[in-house]
């Protein structure tokens, strides 16, 4: 029997009544604050769900992104629980067990970006003046809901670059920063890019809700793609994601130099699976936080080697661009011709 696809059936765009830090008079959060940075598809998520799970700490997840307005009060209202199921029932309408760009297990604890709430709510997806007082409050809510956590942990790779910002807004704050090859975070990218311009994706379409942008370009590069070949399609977003991503290692670097020492720690993401146990010894006692009870060290996958003779040819670009820019620093041990 068919799964039945109607992605009218939940409408969470009623949500309407943003609460507010005023309104809720919410304490301000006392637990340690851990900030997770990187570029996009550097393994941000993956550091981010392993270490909220190995911390026991705080993260913020779809489920918390889908109802942010009401958050405090439907939790109050005991409704959290009907709005996992919400949720789920929603992704099983499409036939969704994971997200559809890179498998990871999907559901309403699936961790997820701050941006989302900050775009929607806010007007831009990075933190910023304008939107310090909507971070502020999402640190907050996130403290009162899982008071017993010993930590309050985020990630939103669209920060890369305002590192210096968030260091002094949060002055405690810790902040542990990933990096990947280039060359992986480019194929990424494009499989991404592929993904989402192949169908309209349910979890985009959640998080995105009502964010204007978001909808207009998807359309434009869904068109884009039946418009030219598969190939020219790959060929086009090859150069303006190599583009976007050396603008980032810029920003990324600019971070690095820009946070005080003490507040910060670089992981790579091949360490994570080449020698996991010490990146987690590590990372402990940078953030003076102890593994949960019975947590086991995350096990990361190794990524896919690169096939697309296309992307092949724009990682090389993307090499050579990286080294005219001066930021081969960082540039991890493995080049574009150790992935062939």
């Amino acid at each position: 029997m068919s799964v039945k696809r109607q992605s009218t059936a939940f409408d969470f765009s009623s949500l309407a009544d943003l609460e507010s830090s005023t309104k809720l008079n919410l304490p301000k959060s006392q637990q340690p604050l851990v900030f997770i940075m990187g570029l996009h598809r550097s393994g941000t998520t993956f550091l981010y769900e392993s270490m909220a799970d190995y911390y026991g700490a705080a993260k913020l997840t779809i489920q918390d992104i889908v109802y942010y307005p009401q958050l405090i009060s439907r939790i109050q209202q005991a409704t959290a629980l009907n709005d996992a199921n919400t949720i789920n029932e929603y992704f099983q309408s499409f036939g969704y067990k994971k997200r559809g760009n890179d498998n990871l297990e999907l559901g309403p604890e699936t961790a997820e970006e701050y941006g989302w709430i900050l775009k929607r709510w806010g007007g831009q997806f990075t933190s910023s003046p304008e939107t310090l007082t909507l971070l502020q409050e999402i640190v907050d809510k996130l403290s009162l809901i899982h008071s017993t956590k010993q930590a309050v942990m985020l990630k939103n790779p669209w920060d890369i670059g305002q590192g210096a910002f968030l260091a002094e807004a949060f002055p405690k704050a810790k902040f542990v920063f990933i990096k990947r090859s280039p060359s992986e975070i480019l194929s990424s990218e494009i499989n991404n890019a592929l993904h989402f311009t192949r169908t309209k994706d349910p979890l985009l379409a959640l998080l995105s809700n009502n964010i204007r942008v978001t909808k207009t370009l998807s359309g434009i590069f869904r068109l884009l793609r039946k418009v030219l070949s598969e190939s020219g399609f790959t060929t086009l977003v090859s150069k303006l994601i190599v583009a976007d991503i050396t603008n980032n290692i810029e920003k990324y670097l600019t971070d690095i130099q820009s946070i005080p020492t003490h507040q910060l720690v670089e992981i790579s993401y091949a360490d994570l699976f080449d020698k996991p146990a010490f990146i987690f010894d590590t990372l402990s006692k940078f953030l003076d936080l102890q593994p949960r009870l019975g947590a086991e060290v995350p096990l990361a996958k190794r990524a896919k080697k690169i096939v697309n003779p296309i992307v092949r040819i724009a990682a090389k670009k993307l090499e050579q661009r990286i080294a005219d820019n001066g930021l081969s620093r960082f540039i991890n041990s493995e080049t574009v011709d150790d992935l062939k």
